[in-house]
């Protein structure tokens, strides 16, 4: 299928209306994986991120009114890795990288059934809640009047765009009688609106206990049995 137009408003999300709701949902369904870490994040005045399957997302609301230029000036659009500085929300985008569409492909996927998006740019759509409520009880928020969430990515479009300024996007929404998933829509370089943000990631790393806790953990413990034999005798 053709991908969606600069009409998409009409054509692919016809229920949006450009208003951003602010909520927050950190746990998903019994029978799914925990995805949302709701602790520990000093958010830099954003909102709290979601991980999911190794990655840990920033949310898109965060970088809403910015062009696909505006976040290339702070992460490189070919390697994706973000600079220090403040973009959008976040105060320091040291260490995020900013995702592909194939990136996005992997984070759909979780939570689609049936045939998966990707390689490449694609969308996909199914009979109404059939993916759509996992992905927002994960905890992601949406960038436009609730059931829509668009986010640049940092591929261009460098042919059958109508243009060489074109950037893809992916959106995740619900229509009155159907979920729609697309890493398809193009959108203008310079082009920013406050219903589309941008795709931000980082691998999460898991944190081992130093070598050096267990024998002190082992001592602490044998002090203890120490003391009380001590106390009773």
């Amino acid at each position: 299928t053709a991908p969606c137009s600069l009409t998409w408003l009409a054509s692919c999300v016809p229920n949006a209306t450009g208003m951003i709701r602010k909520g927050i949902l950190v746990f998903k369904p019994i029978g799914r994986l925990l995805v949302v870490l709701a602790f520990g994040w000093a958010g830099s005045a954003g909102a709290i991120p979601v991980i999911v399957d190794g990655k840990e997302w920033l949310q898109p609301v965060d970088f809403v009114n910015l062009s696909w230029n505006t976040t290339a000036a702070v992460c490189n659009s070919t390697t994706g890795d973000c600079g220090p500085g403040a973009l959008g929300a976040v105060a320091n985008m040291d260490t995020w990288t900013w995702a592909s569409t194939d990136d996005v492909n992997s984070l759909f996927n979780f939570f689609l059934s049936g045939d998966p998006l990707g390689p490449g740019p694609s969308q996909t759509q199914a009979p109404l809640n059939t993916f759509f409520p996992d992905f927002f009880a994960a905890g992601f928020l949406p960038t436009g009047t609730g059931n829509t969430l668009l986010g640049l990515t940092r591929e261009t479009c460098t042919s059958g765009c109508g243009g060489s300024n074109i950037a893809w996007a992916s959106q995740f929404a619900q229509f009155q009688t159907s979920d729609f998933v697309s890493t398809d829509t193009i959108l203008p370089k310079s082009y920013s609106s406050q219903t589309i943000g941008a795709w931000m990631y980082r691998d999460v790393v898991a944190t081992v206990p130093s070598p050096t806790i267990l024998p002190l953990m082992t001592f602490g413990l044998a002090a203890l049995g120490f003391s009380r034999r001590k106390l009773h005798s």
